[in-house]
């Protein structure tokens, strides 16, 4: 059994796109539109077999869209967390614990999801 893909709810693809291309190497590899309407993204981080999904709804069913504190997070190893925090602070990105000096480190998404970074 293989681990194949993640989905997650977002407000608006594009900016979600910049965010996991600029900050984690990530390439679109298949974009459509669900049967219920959602716009869904496909990323795949090179290296890796699993793939996440981004599905925007549509706009009338998108406006009260938030996600939970500690809802989940999901974990990215990192080589070098001080080039990859300066990297990140440089686009932009909100870091939420840690620091460059730290192994391990969060920061926020577009959308507010947590990202755990991990030095390894």
């Amino acid at each position: 059994m293989r681990f194949l893909h993640l989905l997650i709810r977002i407000k608006n693809t594009d900016s979600s796109i910049k965010f996991y291309r600029d900050n984690f190497g990530c390439e679109v590899v298949n974009q459509k539109t669900s049967p219920r309407g959602n716009k869904l993204t496909f990323l795949s981080l090179p290296g890796n077999d699993a793939v996440m999904e981004l599905c925007e709804f549509p706009e009338n069913k998108n406006k009260n869209f938030r996600i939970e504190d500690d809802l989940f997070h999901i974990a990215f190893g990192v080589k070098n967390m001080e080039e990859t925090y300066k990297k990140m602070r440089k686009n932009g990105v909100k870091f939420t614990e840690g620091s460059s000096k730290d192994k391990m480190c969060f920061v926020e998404d577009p959308d507010g999801y947590e990202i755990e970074l991990i030095e390894k």
